[in-house]
């Protein structure tokens, strides 16, 4: 597994606008309460630090949406 850089963790506003990018427009808010019931909502893997400081990976976020996302034609 390749090493993770600090440049890789982004917060939530961070990871909605990249989540954005791959063409996944999720809001930070919809991030917010996926994360509050423990992803019950099918949300991306994330790593919470103390209380409230929530952190997602690139890596993580790219394969979330390549396994989550549906591709119609």
């Amino acid at each position: 597994m390749a090493e993770t850089r600090e440049s890789d963790w982004l917060s939530r506003k961070g990871a909605a606008r990249f989540l954005a990018t791959l063409g996944v427009p999720i809001s930070p808010r919809t991030l917010e309460k996926w994360a509050s019931n423990g992803n019950a909502g099918g949300g991306p893997p994330y790593l919470r630090l103390k209380q409230k400081i929530v952190r997602y990976c690139k890596d993580d976020l790219r394969a979330w949406v390549a396994k989550e996302v549906t591709r119609v034609e």
